[in-house]
């Protein structure tokens, strides 16, 4: 299983990747750092970019997979894709309950 100190080392290295494609409004690797949504750095293909680096870097880090994008994220009321905070108990949540 997978601790918080790995499941945010992969969410930083995401962040890493994604601000290495952007021009400006770069993601800070504070937990209170707004993502997507009211305040967000991201747009829409910004946040897909950030799920998709996540995924791959669960994948290669930490030997598992996990789904980010599910119909049930995307439309909860609140969002867990909101902040670095929100985005990495996300990830603790579906690694912990075995999500594939």
């Amino acid at each position: 299983m997978a601790s918080q100190a790995d499941i945010l080392k992969i969410v930083h290295a995401a962040i890493d990747d994604v601000n290495d494609q952007m021009d400006s409004n770069r993601i800070e690797k504070d937990p209170q750092a707004a993502l997507y949504g009211p305040g967000g750095v991201l747009d829409s293909m910004g946040i897909i970019s950030l799920i998709v680096a996540v995924e791959q870097h669960a994948q290669d880090d930490l030997g598992v997979s996990v789904t980010l994008a599910s119909d049930q994220a995307m439309s909860a009321a609140q969002s867990p894709f909101r902040t670095v905070a929100t985005l990495t108990e996300y990830v603790a949540r579906l690694l912990e309950q075995g999500n594939d």
